[in-house]
């Protein structure tokens, strides 16, 4: 039944808090790859990360520009808008203001992609959207971003590592 009410929990403000978010955390990748210059590669990681990120708001945006306006004005399943509420309950905060160190950054990291938000993101790219092999796709994309966060340790250091690693602010 479409929604006639603004403040209808609808598919529609998923989709633009969900991308919202995935935007925001491309923003929080971008300022990691500038926090810990002298490690060598680690500049990169944070930005394909980023790159990762920003994927993820496109293929929102793809999906919910070729959805029919009758599908988008369907009321939201209350377990996703409540998983959306909890999540702007974490993105409301300072999230940066904690991060001290790249262990601090990478436990955010790690908070944010492996929260709701890939919850949220799979309803979105599955549950809504028809195109079977395109949500194949994007499931697959989100298990290799997740894995880039797992095999950190190897790439770079452990969490003892991690936390002796400060930020390094240019002014």
């Amino acid at each position: 039944m479409p929604a006639s009410d603004s403040d209808t929990e609808t598919i529609e403000k998923l989709f633009v808090f969900s991308i919202e978010i995935e935007l925001r955390a491309a923003a929080i990748y971008l300022a990691f790859a500038e926090y810990f210059p002298s490690v060598p590669g680690l500049a990169n990681f944070w930005l394909d990360m980023q790159e990762d990120e920003l994927g993820h708001a496109r293929t929102l945006e793809d999906i919910r520009s070729a959805l029919p306006p009758d599908v988008l004005q369907e009321a939201a399943p209350a377990e996703m808008w409540q998983n959306m509420q909890s999540l702007q309950k974490l993105i409301s905060k300072d999230l940066m203001g904690g991060v001290h160190s790249l262990d601090d950054a990478y436990e955010l990291a790690h908070e944010l992609e492996f929260s709701e938000v890939n919850v949220l993101f799979n309803f979105l790219t599955s549950d809504v959207m028809t195109f079977g092999q395109q949500a194949d796709i994007t499931y697959t994309n989100i298990v290799k971003h997740q894995q880039k966060l797992l095999d950190f340790n190897n790439l770079f250091g452990n969490r003892d590592w991690r936390k002796g690693v400060p930020i390094e602010v240019s002014n």
